[in-house]
């Protein structure tokens, strides 16, 4: 049983050696259609992700944009604030 393994690995090996050009042209030659399938479909997703970030990008911008403005109106009347509670230092007069 094992002998038959080995002699059958070795003559494969062999075949493949001597016919490695042809075995290599036939696959080239039966998944060139499933390699083009494969192809469209990652443009098609490439397609399609990209349209959606570009849909998503704009509303994105206006809400950084808007957190931005809160920050800043935020800090702001917290500064105020500050000054308005902030006890004056001693011989400081407001």
């Amino acid at each position: 049983m094992l002998r038959s393994f080995v002699f059958g690995a070795v003559v494969g090996g062999v075949a493949v050696w001597l016919w490695r050009d042809r075995i290599e042209a036939y696959l080239a030659e039966r998944t060139r259609a499933v390699r083009e399938r494969m192809a469209d479909r990652m443009q098609a997703m490439e397609n399609k992700t990209g349209a959606l970030l570009d849909t998503v990008a704009e509303p994105l911008r206006r809400a950084e944009q808007g957190l931005e403005g809160a920050k800043a109106e935020i800090t702001a009347k917290l500064h105020a604030g500050q000054e308005v509670i902030r006890p004056a230092a001693p011989g400081d007069e407001r």
